[in-house]
């Protein structure tokens, strides 16, 4: 490295929560004739029964963040999906919840990592089994403030180095996120990063889309214990791309850069 060069530093916090599907059947939302908008933080009671096999309600995320779904189920067995506006599973499959009672309510709740949007939970008779539920859902802001659409190198978002701050997110349904820096001479680039996620991957990227590093998986982290890991590379003047993306069954990453 010589004197005429420069250090940039990059900072990135990552936080990304894992949530796990379990392996049920998928299905997807009802027409719209049939779908009831659901206000967050309110609970909503109703019966599936041999004439009302299904409901549907809608949910509108004003920004990307994490839905909380809670059920309250006095059904022996009944099924939950939650769909984007195309019927596509967000989860991957649908939810089997069992062993409810008129008497003894099951209790059950699974959260989704989700982008803004319009989204749907689909609850539906599982066999022949009738009975009321206790519907309720939440939702916290992930507090990003990156722009979408940043998936790839051609939609990379502009950052400047050591004097912006960004807050991502990655979810289940946007599980890359892309950021692009220019150096105007040759330089030194550090990357740090706290992983709360048990396996993510980073990668660095010249013009051309090739790896400055190959995929830099980060493990063993957790939102109580932080991965702490950095790496630092030598480069020349040119333009770069940092790409952070899931690996595995990651839903949520949060990061600062």
């Amino acid at each position: 490295m010589n004197s005429e060069g420069y250090k940039k530093t990059i900072y990135l916090v990552l936080a990304i929560a894992l949530i796990l599907p379990a392996l049920v059947l998928q299905t997807g939302h009802a027409s719209a004739s049939t779908t009831q908008t659901l206000n967050f933080n309110t609970t909503v009671t109703n019966t599936i029964s041999n004439k009302n096999a299904e409901q549907v309600y809608k949910i509108t995320l004003p920004s990307a963040g994490t839905v909380k779904v809670n059920l309250n189920s006095y059904i022996e067995a009944v099924i939950l999906d939650l769909t984007d506006e195309n019927g596509e599973s967000v989860w991957g499959y649908s939810r089997d919840i069992y062993d409810g009672s008129a008497s003894t309510p099951k209790q059950w709740s699974d959260q989704a990592d989700l982008e803004a949007g319009t989204y749907y939970i689909k609850i539906s008779q599982a066999d022949d089994y009738t009975g009321k539920y206790d519907l309720k859902v939440g939702f916290n802001t992930a507090g990003s403030n990156e722009k979408e659409p940043n998936n790839g190198t051609s939609q990379a978002q502009p950052i400047t180095l050591n004097t912006q701050k960004i807050n991502g997110f990655l979810s289940l349904n946007d599980d890359t996120d892309c950021y692009k820096f220019i150096l105007k001479q040759a330089g030194t680039i550090d990357v740090h990063v706290d992983s709360n996620i048990y396996d993510a991957s980073l990668d660095l990227l010249d013009e051309s889309g090739n790896d400055v590093w190959g995929d830099e998986d980060i493990y063993g982290g957790s939102s109580q214990t932080p991965k702490q890991w950095s790496k630092s590379v030598d480069l020349e003047a040119g333009t770069y791309y940092i790409k952070i993306s899931n690996s595995g069954l990651l839903n949520k990453q949060k990061f600062q850069i």
